[in-house]
């Protein structure tokens, strides 16, 4: 069961799960479109809802309905610790009949002492017992820093007395410096032992993913199966497209595109598959996005007054103005990569970063900020 991501996969999930920072903007809707071949166009299935009512900082409840007609079909409800960080991610089914909530699954989180990821337990439920029961889970270990080094896959297991959980999967992650992983290794549980059966490394082109390469092992040698060439435009990732080996070349498979609006939000992301027959990209499946300030990222004690990075837009160094002192400061790029930390300092030196959109944190006296830093 390959429930760990493969290949360039692997380290778009890596990007967007585990380094999220605060967000300046929020999501409010996002709409889900399939192709219709016979209508040579996008067709809208599902419109989806975010509810946030925790400081407009991460969403608590997202409704969704069947298009067109605006059918309520479903909702997840979200919880969260006092870091912030989710602990449940439940979903529920409208039963139209009945006009209730019908429970359907349920992911519960876990943290270690230091915020890092632990723990992704997920959960069916069952309607005999009146109760989530467990599925399959993911484990996360192996930290240097906020960096996992080891992902887990394992089932639950009701054949035996008592049921337990059984390893199905493991990802491990070599990294070429903090936030940047370069190379990883699948393994599979087979027989009481780990076997490896695919590895992945990155390349990196000013200081951005530009190519993964994929190889499978066939029980002697390693094989190239599969390599990802990774586009981008002023610092966001615009396009990925994968391609597969077959005999001695490189056949198109997959492509996804990303839009963004003037702040850096993902508003547009669409998957496309390689048509043999016409010699050319078929859409299948289409995202769009809205979004909306999220709410204060600042405490009053970095009002503007009190706390200026100039100057934005920049090119080789930023300066840091503030009334209150500075611990720390973090720069990161759009994919959430930790990009540039500094101690009590008042500039940064951001010559040797790409060109594009990155967010500047700043803590000090108990209170964190965050700005959007243009660099050129």
């Amino acid at each position: 069961m390959k429930r760990i991501l493969h290949a360039a996969l692997f380290i778009l999930m890596f990007c967007y799960t585990f380094k999220g920072i605060s967000q300046t903007y929020k999501t409010d809707t996002k709409d889900i479109f399939t192709w219709n071949t016979a209508a040579d166009d996008w067709e809208l299935e599902l419109h989806e809802v975010y509810t946030y009512e925790n400081g407009g900082d991460k969403e608590t409840k997202i409704t969704g309905y069947a298009m067109p007609g605006m059918i309520l079909t479903h909702q997840n409800i979200k919880m969260y610790n006092g870091n912030n960080d989710i602990i449940s991610d439940e979903r529920q089914a409208w039963n139209s009949v009945t006009s209730q909530w019908i429970n359907s699954t349920l992911v519960e989180y876990t943290y270690d002492a230091s915020g890092n990821l632990t723990g992704e337990t997920h959960k069916t439920f069952n309607f005999i017992q009146n109760d989530y029961i467990n599925s399959f889970r993911e484990v996360y270990s192996d930290y240097s820093g906020s960096d996992f080094g080891k992902q887990t896959s394992q089932n639950w297991d009701t054949n035996t007395n008592p049921n337990q959980w059984v390893n199905d999967e493991e990802l491990v992650i070599m990294y070429m410096s903090p936030g940047n992983p370069e190379s990883a290794i699948f393994y599979e549980w087979d027989n009481g032992a780990w076997s490896a059966y695919e590895r992945v490394e990155a390349t990196y082109s000013m200081g951005m993913i530009s190519e993964t390469l994929s190889e499978e092992y066939n029980g002697s040698t390693w094989e190239e199966s599969e390599r990802t060439f990774f586009t981008y435009e002023n610092g966001l990732e615009k396009e990925l497209l994968t391609q597969i080996k077959s005999g001695m070349d490189w056949i198109n498979e997959d492509r996804d595109t990303s839009g963004y609006d003037a702040n850096g939000n993902r508003i547009v992301f669409t998957l496309e598959s390689w048509d043999v027959p016409s010699d050319d990209w078929e859409p299948y499946y289409k995202e769009e996005k809205s979004f909306s300030m999220a709410g204060p990222l600042s405490t009053d004690l970095f009002e503007d007054e009190n706390f200026k990075v100039y100057p934005n837009p920049a090119k080789t160094i930023i300066n840091i103005s503030s009334k209150i002192a500075i611990d720390k400061v973090e720069l990161y790029n759009v994919l959430g990569y930790k990009v540039l930390e500094t101690y009590n300092a008042k500039q940064l030196n951001i010559e040797n970063l790409s060109g594009g959109i990155y967010l500047l944190k700043a803590y000090g006296n108990k209170a964190t900020t965050t700005k959007r830093i243009v660099v050129e």
